[in-house]
C-alpha cells in the first residue's frame, strides 16, 4: 500500500502505485518524513499521481508493517505473519471468567460443600500419626482362695482322703482332688506354724496352727 516498504519493483505495490527507490533518506513524494518507519536505503510505495506534498502525507511504516501496525510483509528472510487486532469479542470480562477449580476437583462441586478432613498428628519424630481410640483399663478381679478345712487329727486317710486345702494329713496317700487332672500332695506345717499353705487363704475356723494340709 501507500507508503509502505520495503518494495523492489513496481509489481510489490497496489494498482496505481510504484516503488520508490532510494538509498539515502530522501523524502518519498506523498508520505511523511522521519519516525521509525522511515528506514534509511528502503525503498516504499507511492502514488506517482499525487501532489508530493508531505503535509497531511501518510506515515511510512516500519520495513513489513502497515501504517495501523498490522504486519504485512516479512523483512527479508523472515517468514510473512499477517495477525488481526483483537476484538472485544476475543476478551474474557472478569464477570464471565470461568472460576478455576482446585487440582482434582470437579468445577460444579463448591469447596464449602466438601466434608472436612481431620488434620493428622504430628510424633516428636516427624512422622504423622493416626488417632486411634485409647484403650480403656482391664479390670482384673481379685482370685479368691479356697479356705481352710479343718477334719481333724488324721482326718485325711488313704481309705479316706482329702480334696485341696484340707486337713489334717500325714501323707501324699491321704491326699485326692475332684479333678482327676490335679495330683495334690500333703504340706507340712511345724507345731505351732500358721504359714499359708499355698494355693488356700490364710486363717479362718479351719486354719488350725501346726496342721498340715
Amino acid at each position: 500500500d501507500i507508503c509502505q516498504g520495503d518494495c523492489d519493483t513496481d509489481a510489490d505495490c497496489s494498482a496505481g502505485f510504484e516503488c520508490f527507490s532510494r538509498n539515502d533518506s530522501r523524502a518519498v513524494p506523498g508520505c511523511a518524513e522521519g519516525g521509525s518507519g522511515d528506514i534509511p536505503g528502503a525503498d516504499y510505495c507511492y502514488d506517482p499521481n499525487g501532489d508530493g506534498g508531505s503535509t497531511g502525507s501518510p506515515t511510512m511504516a516500519p520495513v513489513g508493517m502497515s501504517s495501523s501496525g498490522i504486519p504485512t510483509k516479512a523483512p527479508v528472510g523472515m517468514r510473512p505473519t499477517t495477525l488481526s487486532p483483537i476484538s472485544e469479542s476475543d476478551t474474557v470480562s472478569p464477570s464471565t471468567s470461568p472460576t478455576m477449580a482446585p487440582m482434582g476437583m470437579d468445577p460444579s462441586i463448591s469447596p464449602t460443600t466438601l466434608p472436612p478432613q481431620s488434620t493428622p498428628t504430628v510424633s516428636p519424630t516427624g512422622i504423622p500419626t493416626t488417632s486411634r481410640p485409647t484403650p480403656s483399663p482391664t479390670t482384673t478381679s481379685p482370685v479368691v482362695l479356697p479356705p481352710l478345712v479343718w477334719r481333724g487329727v488324721n482326718g485325711c486317710t488313704p481309705t479316706s482322703p482329702c480334696d485341696v486345702c484340707t486337713g489334717d494329713c500325714d501323707d501324699d496317700e491321704d491326699c485326692i482332688s475332684s479333678d482327676s487332672n490335679i495330683e495334690l500332695a500333703c504340706y507340712k506345717r511345724a507345731d505351732g506354724e500358721s504359714n499359708q499353705v499355698p494355693g488356700c487363704a490364710v486363717g479362718g475356723s479351719g486354719d488350725v496352727a501346726g496342721a498340715d494340709y
